[in-house]
């Protein structure tokens, strides 16, 4: 219930979204659906939950949670960084220029899908942004191709955007100082492994659009 709590409350928000924009539902959905403030939710929640719940004491928590700011300092600090190169790199125009690069080719609209959010995420370190891009950029071929399913380039494009997560990602640097390996290391392991996680996804893919085609 712990760990998942901010899910659930920002799941909350999602499902309260339906309701007249004027409901008290709909503003305290709004609320504690917030991302920053179910987190604080869950972290009050976590404090009594694991800890007081337990027969913990204040000072005791007090000496857990410092213990466990020096370990965080380091990936919050990477992840802030790598937000800021992320939003450069969204605002020089990357993904308009990938798109006008491959919107001429002849390559399968799956393959495709796949290559755009493979590349975004290697660019731009976002897995969200990647296949949101990915998305916007392949929508309008798909009239090129009438009898392709367009859950199968959602699939693609999901396939895609696990791929090359490194340097740019944050996930890469929760990774690295959690495991507490080298960036070499990390590279090797972590980033070589999501990219063999994302072409075996593609194959899948291909398999499957064989089948229900």
């Amino acid at each position: 219930m712990t760990i998942a709590l901010p899910l659930i409350l920002m799941v909350f928000k999602t499902a309260a979204a339906g309701l007249p924009a004027d409901s008290l539902v709909q503003h305290v959905a709004q609320f504690v659906g917030n991302p920053l403030t179910a987190l604080m939710i869950s972290v009050a929640f976590a404090y009594w939950s694991l800890g007081l719940r337990q027969g913990r004491t204040m000072q005791q928590l007090l000496e857990i949670t410092q213990r466990g700011f020096p370990a965080l300092a380091n990936i919050i600090f990477v992840i802030g960084a790598g937000g800021a190169f992320n939003a450069v790199l969204i605002e020089s125009g990357v993904g308009k220029a990938i798109s006008n690069m491959l919107a001429g080719t002849d390559i399968n609209l799956i393959i495709l899908a796949w290559f755009i959010a493979w590349l975004m995420h290697f660019a731009v370190g976002s897995a969200t942004v990647a296949m949101v891009s990915a998305a916007s950029m392949i929508n309008p071929m798909l009239a090129a191709d009438p009898h392709l399913k367009p859950e199968i380039l959602v699939v693609a494009i999901g396939a895609g955007s696990i791929g090359w997560a490194h340097v740019t990602d944050s996930a890469f640097w929760v990774v690295k100082e959690y495991l507490n390996v080298s960036l070499s290391e990390a590279l090797k392991k972590f980033t070589g492994g999501t990219v063999v996680a994302s072409l075996v996804a593609l194959l899948a893919t291909l398999i499957l659009n064989y089948f229900l085609g």
